[in-house]
């Protein structure tokens, strides 16, 4: 037998007295509390999709901003932003001022400052 094995799960077909314990108690409640986080983080004041999720960039673990294509949350059409208009047939953006306006987010402090590490 190898040093490895000795490691192995359930080498002997044991169980030990906690194992039902956690898979009743422990396990279900860890899954409540993730489903708790999720809609805490849909209802969070920056309710609008991430912008880096939607071209497959977004590298926060803990990130504020929607992972999942709700259009009444997406960002402002940076063509828009950029030019005053957005000529494209299919547009996945908003082109509401009223749902992205300054007011309704906070202003970032690092950015306020100087700096953001997550960017503008």
């Amino acid at each position: 037998m190898s040093k490895i094995d000795i490691f192995r799960p359930n080498l002997y077909n044991f169980k030990l007295d906690f194992e039902q314990f956690i898979h009743d108690k422990i396990i279900p409640q860890k899954k409540v509390e993730q489903s708790h986080d999720a809609i805490k983080k849909r209802r969070s004041a920056n309710d609008i999709v991430c912008k880096h999720w939607l071209i497959g960039s977004c590298f926060r673990i803990n990130c504020p901003y929607l992972h999942s294509y709700e259009f009444d949350h997406m960002p402002l059409c940076p063509t828009l932003k950029k030019f005053g208009s957005c000529n494209r047939e299919v547009c996945v953006f908003s082109h509401s001022q009223s749902i992205n306006s300054n007011k309704s987010r906070k202003e970032c402090r690092s950015y306020k400052r100087g700096f953001c590490k997550y960017g503008n």
